[in-house]
C-alpha cells in the first residue's frame, strides 16, 4: 500500500495555528548526501513510512524533510527517543504544522523535542 504525503486529510485542525499532521514528523539537520531511501531505511524500525526531502530547484537538499507514517504511534515513539543519528549527524525531530493563512509556507514547531 502506497502512502502519499498530500493524500490523507489532516488528523487535527486548529484554526488559530494551522493543521497539525499527527502521522508526520519534520526531520532537520540532514546531510546533503542523504536520500529518501536512506531516511526510509532509518525510520522503518518505527513503522511503515514514506520520506520526502525538500530540495532546491537545482536538486540540492535544503537539509530537511518529512517522514509520514500510517498512524501517529511511531511519531509518539520518535519524540521519546534520546538520539537519532544519520551519517554522524544528530537529526532534529519536530511536528510539522501547515499554516492555514499561508498555505505556501510550511512552518515547524520545535516542541521540546530536539532529539539529542
Amino acid at each position: 500500500e502506497e502512502m502519499q504525503l498530500n493524500g490523507p486529510p489532516p488528523s487535527k485542525e486548529d484554526k488559530t495555528a494551522g493543521i497539525l499532521y499527527m502521522e508526520r514528523i519534520f526531520v532537520g539537520n540532514l546531510d546533503n548526501d542523504i536520500t529518501e531511501s536512506m531516511l526510509n531505511a532509518l525510520f522503518l524500525q518505527f513503522g511503515h513510512c514514506e520520506s520526502k526531502i525538500i530540495r532546491e530547484k537545482n536538486g540540492t537538499s535544503k537539509g530537511y524533510g518529512f517522514v509520514t507514517f500510517n498512524d501517529a504511534k511511531p511519531v509518539e515513539a520518535l519524540v521519546q527517543q534520546r538520539t537519532i543519528k544519520l551519517n554522524n549527524r544528530t537529526l532534529t525531530i519536530g511536528l510539522p504544522i501547515r499554516r492555514i493563512n499561508r498555505p505556501e509556507q510550511m512552518s515547524q514547531i520545535q516542541l521540546p523535542y530536539t532529539i539529542s
